[in-house]
């Protein structure tokens, strides 16, 4: 803990002045505080790689930078696309949470499950075949098709009327 502080405090960060979402006493919990001290490192870093990314060559930069993250070794590169389905999920989650005018709630919620369909078909890529595989197909199918459907609805400018779930 104390090294990911030292690490803010050299980039001039003060984490006591982001607010810790959480439920009261487990604010201050050591988890939740290390969780909160990774966060800001990695929006930060996040913001960082996103703007080389964007003043560079698009594809060799996203080629580069996924490559030199593969150097730090000993991560399950499935392992971590599946984190990060997650965390995307995660994040349109709370940007829904502030929008009201449509039709964003709906596309931020097609967005949401989108990631939750890529999230469960990168677990079938461990075993497409296993115990949980049927679950995660149908997790997959069935946010795939959701997605499509707000999407699609969206799109035609109506509400579920043109479009029906996949059965």
């Amino acid at each position: 803990m104390a090294q990911l502080r030292a690490v803010l405090a050299i980039l001039r960060i003060d984490p006591d002045g982001f607010r810790i979402d959480g439920n009261g006493a487990a604010d201050r919990d050591r988890d939740v505080e290390q969780a909160a001290l990774v966060g800001l490192l990695y929006g930060l870093f996040d913001g960082q790689l996103r703007q080389a990314i964007a003043a560079g060559a698009r594809d060799d930069a996203v080629r580069v930078a996924l490559s030199s993250s593969r150097i730090l070794g000993g991560r399950n590169q499935i392992e971590q696309a599946g984190f990060d389905a997650q965390r995307l999920q995660d994040r349109i989650n709370v940007l829904a949470e502030g929008s009201t005018a449509q039709p964003v709630p709906v596309l931020l919620d097609a967005a949401a499950h989108a990631a939750a369909a890529a999230e469960a078909l990168l677990l079938l890529t461990r075993d497409p075949h296993g115990a949980d595989s049927e679950t995660h197909w149908q997790t997959a199918l069935a946010d795939l098709a959701g997605a499509y459907h707000l999407a699609n609805d969206e799109h035609a400018g109506q509400a579920n009327i043109r479009t029906q779930p996949l059965r």
